[in-house]
């Protein structure tokens, strides 16, 4: 397991900063469901040095997933979601497994893209108690990477954000999102409006209530 996890580890990491292809998402797609396999089938049967390497393995399909959603094939990231979909469920200790490793991500647009594909897989089993609790380091990352940052945040993970974006409450955004957003819409306007525009489109709130603070600062923008 370690070192055919080294291998893809490599290649993931290799093409991560490359412009995403037809090409590369379907490598991206065949070394997913390879790393799926290693851990469906070689994590109870490896040594602890091989298991060590697990979180070294879910941050390599954190990156071969982005590859993959970047490239803007509908039909390949839904394969993608699927092929970790068989994995999750193919044991009661996935979930501890993955929520652990995930919320132990470094703080990357990959993370939110395989963060929000695990809080859709919880939504879809009604776990809403395991996604109020892995939601919440989530969310910083999502604020780190995709609204308090000095450069475009890559799209697809806005896009791809959408079931983290879809769960959050009242409170987060009042006291997390908003404030980020606000202070991110003054320092670099020409970077965040787009965005702004995105993450709102996503959520499941009425925002009725914030419109004259985000209009203000919208205004102020201009």
């Amino acid at each position: 397991m370690k070192h055919l996890t080294a291998v893809i580890a490599d290649s993931a990491h290799h093409n991560l900063p490359l412009v995403s292809t037809k090409s590369t998402a379907q490598s991206g797609l065949f070394a997913l469901e390879w790393t799926s396999l290693l851990v469906e089938q070689g994590l109870n049967k490896c040594t602890d040095i091989g298991k060590n390497e697990f979180q070294r393995l879910v941050e390599t399909q954190a990156i071969l997933i982005s590859i993959i959603v970047a490239a803007g094939n509908s039909k390949r990231t839904n394969k993608s979601y699927k092929i970790l979909h068989k994995t999750w469920q193919s044991s009661p200790d996935m979930i501890d497994l993955y929520g652990n490793a995930v919320s132990s991500l470094p703080q990357m647009p990959y993370t939110v893209v395989l963060g929000s594909y695990f809080l859709r897989y919880l939504g879809e089993i009604r776990q809403n108690d395991l996604i109020d609790k892995y939601k919440v380091s989530l969310l910083e990352v999502f604020i780190k990477v995709g609204v308090s940052c000095k450069t475009q945040p890559p799209l697809f993970m806005l896009e791809e954000a959408r079931p983290l974006l879809l769960r959050i409450g009242h409170n987060e955004f009042r006291e997390q999102l908003l404030p980020a957003m606000q202070k991110s819409m003054l320092r670099n306007p020409e970077i965040i409006l787009q965005c702004v525009g995105k993450i709102l489109n996503s959520l499941s709130l009425d925002l009725s209530q914030y419109a004259f603070d985000i209009g203000k600062n919208l205004t102020r923008s201009w």
